[in-house]
């Protein structure tokens, strides 16, 4: 029997620009102080590049983005949602976003300060990631608005 050898071209996924804006501004930013009730939005930019990028994208994988925050010391991680697109062979940056309804509907709390990441999978829905990785690096600190009783 033959020996045979695969060489599967290299793909090389980046994730960058994590950050937040609020309805007030279309500026984004790496550091922000939000209103309890105030939505916002979350956002990052998935680029494909590489030989092999073209081979992937035509097999039209799904992208998720998962959306979450961690207070800096103790404290749970809260999910703050999941946005999902699908890719095209002809398009090799993504950027995605998350709006939010307030930080208060997510149960986000009053003074403190989260460190906000998004996990990237990118593969078939229901299936293991063909590719997978995180970004953080986003700091936000919720205050209550000034016409709320707390």
């Amino acid at each position: 029997m033959d020996n045979a050898q695969v060489n599967v071209v290299p793909v090389t996924c980046r994730l960058s620009d994590l950050a937040v804006s609020t309805t007030e501004s279309d500026k984004s930013t790496t550091a922000a102080i939000l209103k309890a009730d105030d939505p916002f939005v979350l956002h990052v930019l998935i680029e494909f590049q590489g030989m092999g990028a073209i081979a992937l994208l035509s097999l039209a994988p799904t992208i998720r983005a998962t959306f979450a925050a961690k207070p800096f010391g103790p404290g749970t991680e809260v999910i703050l949602g999941q946005t999902v697109i699908d890719t095209n062979p002809e398009q090799f940056a993504y950027p995605m976003h998350l709006r939010v309804e307030s930080p208060q509907s997510l149960g986000l709390t009053f003074g403190t300060v989260y460190r906000v990441s998004t996990l990237l999978c990118i593969g078939a829905p229901n299936s293991p990631a063909l590719i997978n990785g995180f970004i953080q690096g986003l700091a936000m600190e919720i205050y209550p608005s000034p016409t709320s009783s707390d």
